[in-house]
C-alpha cells in the first residue's frame, strides 16, 4: 500500500497501517501511515521502518491523471531514512 514500502514483503515483516482519502472538486487527497517491524538479517537486529505518504491527484483530461506524492521513510537504522517527492502521470484505457 505504500509508495516505497522497502521492508513490507520481508519473511517476518509485520505492517499495520492506516489510510484516508478525500476528493473535493476533482482533486483527490490521500494519506497513508504505517510501521513495519522486521528482522534485518545483515545486522541480526529487529528494526522498525515508519512510512508516511501524502498525495494530491487531479484528472486533467478523461483518463489522464497527474499525481504529486510526498514520501517520508524513517528507519531505526538512520542510514535508511529519507524524504522524497515523486510525480506520476497515468493514462487509463
Amino acid at each position: 500500500p505504500f509508495e516505497d514500502g522497502n521492508r513490507v514483503f520481508g519473511v517476518d515483516a509485520k505492517t499495520p497501517y492506516i489510510r484516508a482519502e478525500y476528493e473535493i472538486e476533482g482533486i483527490k487527497l490521500a494519506t497513508i501511515y504505517g510501521q513495519t517491524k522486521y528482522l534485518d538479517t545483515t545486522l541480526g537486529d529487529k528494526l522498525k521502518e515508519k512510512e508516511f505518504n501524502f498525495s494530491v491527484a487531479h484528472e486533467f483530461m478523461k483518463n489522464l491523471e497527474a499525481e504529486l506524492i510526498y514520501v517520508n521513510v524513517n528507519n531505526s537504522h538512520d542510514d535508511n531514512s529519507y524524504d522524497a517527492i515523486k510525480a506520476h502521470l497515468s493514462y487509463k484505457f
